[in-house]
């Protein structure tokens, strides 16, 4: 008689469950990106999303996106427009990726601090193709580019490299 119950309550339960429905908001160029290709999306510590695209980096604030976009003539600009990947440092700290070098957003002033390589420096970032970041549970931000693996040397920024 119970497995007849526990059979009879799954064959209920089975029926009246349905998948849930999700409904999309959309943001694109109409409401102000920089462009339709979006490469990636990051939720920082004070709930504000980053998106980077093809075409520069986008901040959304929930009602306002503010565009970042590379300036040859400005060196606080960011790096390159085709953004890879975005994450934090254990102080909050936003880091951008590109094809064209690493970049840490100074929120006090609203610009990038930008990280190249270079083969003269061997305190400089493997690549400037630069994939990933991430800062782990003991405070260490590590980055990858093309060729191997970054962790940079603070407080000021030089590089360890373990080039592959």
């Amino acid at each position: 008689m119970k497995r007849l119950l526990f059979l009879l309550c799954i064959l209920c339960n089975i029926g009246t469950s349905y998948p849930r429905k999700y409904e999309f908001a959309q943001l694109s160029e109409k409401d102000g990106l920089s462009s339709n290709i979006a490469t990636c999306v990051y939720q920082d510590h004070f709930g504000l999303i980053w998106i980077g695209t093809s075409n520069g980096l986008n901040l959304y604030t929930g009602e306002n996106i503010y565009h970042y976009r590379h300036d040859i003539s400005d060196t606080n600009s960011i790096s390159d427009n085709y953004i890879v990947y975005i994450s934090e440092d254990a102080d909050g700290t936003p880091w951008i990726s590109t094809y064209n070098g690493l970049n840490k957003y100074v929120r006090e002033d609203d610009h990038f601090a930008r990280f190249f390589y270079d083969l003269d420096d061997s305190s400089t970032i493997s690549h400037n193709v630069v994939k990933y970041h991430l800062a782990d549970s003991h405070g260490n931000f590590w980055v990858t580019t093309r060729k191997g693996l970054n962790k940079p040397k603070l407080p000021s920024i030089s590089w360890i490299s373990a080039v592959g």
